[in-house]
């Protein structure tokens, strides 16, 4: 699922390539519709490149959290301000930063990630970066995989 989003993540941005760092805990099986999950993880990637300045710093890790899998990706961006790390999600609402710099947007990419994250029975949200910058979290259930089925079913998403 984290290749696949890269992957998208990669084609949006041909004009400005941008390593992407992986901390991803392996063997993570996510329950969920895998090309709709990829297109929300793709969404935060392209907003963490939009909204971040020159030195683009952008990490995806993955790791498990009791019974949920927890997606995150940081970036060192604008960074959001107080109450924006929950208004964000409205539909068209911007951070303010966004909005003084003319960054292109309506407001909707965020909106539509917590809808993906909320019909997977997870949630999403926005914390700080320590030293400047964002960190949005999804928290998805965990597929119940049998040790003795290496293939997904098309409920279980491999992280």
């Amino acid at each position: 699922m984290v290749a696949d989003a890269v992957a998208a993540f990669d084609a949006q941005t041909l004009a400005r390539p941008t390593a992407i760092e992986l901390q991803l805990e392996p063997g993570l099986v996510v329950a969920g519709d895998q090309p709709t999950l990829v297109r929300a993880l793709a969404n935060l990637l392209h907003n963490a490149w939009k909204y971040s300045g020159d030195d683009k710093q952008i990490t995806v890790t993955a790791r498990a959290v009791g019974r949920k899998v927890e997606l995150a990706v940081a970036d060192n961006g604008l960074g959001l301000c107080g109450k924006e790390h929950t208004e964000v999600f409205a539909r068209f609402a911007r951070g303010r930063a966004a909005l003084e710099r003319g960054t292109p947007g309506v407001g909707l990419g965020l909106a539509f990630v917590q809808a993906i994250a909320r019909g997977h029975r997870g949630r999403i949200h926005a914390s700080p970066r320590p030293g400047g910058g964002t960190i949005f979290t999804m928290r998805l259930p965990r597929a119940r995989t049998r040790a003795a089925s290496p293939v997904p079913t098309p409920e279980a998403v491999t992280t």
